[in-house]
């Protein structure tokens, strides 16, 4: 016949707890750091209907029980580590050819770099200034036309700052928010204080 859980050719089983596997084992819960746990009798209810002692043939093991008192525990010490010396590797420089800088030798690109970021840098100075000049023409001719679109000149910049950075950092929007209120915002208050 197939034998595996759930068949009735094998033996019924009851539950035991963990002390009463470390008592088989010669260890008490008190040794081991577990809890203490209150003594449980067995009762009818804990004994099974068709234990093995009913079997013809069938042994039962002798209850074991724990000596009292601590379980012997050897733990070894610790062993101190010696710490090991690193010795430092030496690096190595690159040469430079005569007349080139430190940066511009060992980065070939970053020549290129700091000149866009200068072109960048002069072209929104550039900007920057037309648009001043812009809307403070703008404000003393038509100042409801100027108020209109240095809002929208400003709430653009800061759009635009957005999307091309691509990040939702809220310094560089408040930045750009500025940048835009000084430039369409301070002819006027500029001709308010009279210079």
């Amino acid at each position: 016949m197939t034998s595996g859980p759930g068949f009735d050719d094998e033996p019924p089983t009851r539950q035991i707890h963990v002390s009463e596997l470390l008592a088989a084992h010669g260890r008490s819960s008190e040794s081991t750091g577990g809890r203490r746990h209150r003594a449980v009798e067995d009762g009818p209810e804990d004994e099974p209907e068709d234990g093995p002692e009913d079997e013809p043939g069938a042994t039962t093991a002798a209850p074991v029980t724990a000596e009292p008192g601590p379980a012997a525990v050897t733990i070894p010490e610790p062993q101190p580590v010696e710490p090991q010396p690193v010795e430092p590797q030496p690096v190595e420089q690159p040469a430079t050819a005569p007349g080139t800088s430190e940066v511009g030798a060992s980065h070939p690109g970053a020549v290129r770099e700091w000149a866009t970021v200068l072109a960048q840098l002069v072209g929104a100075l550039a900007a920057g200034a037309a648009l001043w000049f812009g809307f403070r023409a703008l404000w003393t001719a038509v100042p409801v036309l100027a108020a209109v679109l240095a809002t929208v000149v400003t709430l653009g910049l800061v759009v635009g700052v957005r999307v091309l950075r691509r990040d939702p950092d809220l310094v560089t929007a408040a930045l750009a928010l500025l940048a835009g209120l000084v430039v369409t915002s301070s002819p006027p208050l500029l001709a308010l204080t009279g210079s």
